[in-house]
């Protein structure tokens, strides 16, 4: 796009459970970022260590907007149990995985994580 400018945003997609976010984004560099349906792809016993990496690049001050599937919601219980990995995660048709957070264990997470959580509902 004409308008983008390197020297004010940096976009990139990352795979968080491989490595370390590239060196382009230094560590206290970002100050806003989305996380969009993003951790509950991915296996549950990774997702702090996402978060981990995902605070070391956050600048103090900066907001991680976080959106992702709930206990409870209508997604999960369109799920049938035979596609039940364990409790929370479920796999889909393609392969793919899905984790539904309980608002408790995703401010768990939040606070182990290293971020300060200024809202945690669901929407």
């Amino acid at each position: 796009h004409a308008a983008y400018d390197p020297a004010r945003v940096i976009a990139f997609q990352h795979d968080l459970t491989a490595d370390a976010i590239p060196d382009q984004v230094p560590d206290e560099g970002i100050d806003f970022a989305t996380m969009i349906f993003v951790l509950s792809a991915i296996p549950e016993p990774k997702h702090l260590a996402c978060l981990q990496v995902m605070a070391r690049k956050m600048r103090r001050g900066g907001l991680l907007y976080f959106r992702d599937y709930a206990v409870d919601d209508l997604a999960q219980r369109r799920f049938r149990n035979a596609s039940r990995i364990d409790e929370n995660t479920f796999r889909r048709g393609d392969g793919t995985r899905t984790y539904f957070f309980a608002q408790d264990h995703m401010q768990r997470l939040a606070d182990d994580g290293g971020f300060e959580v200024v809202l945690n509902e669901y929407v």
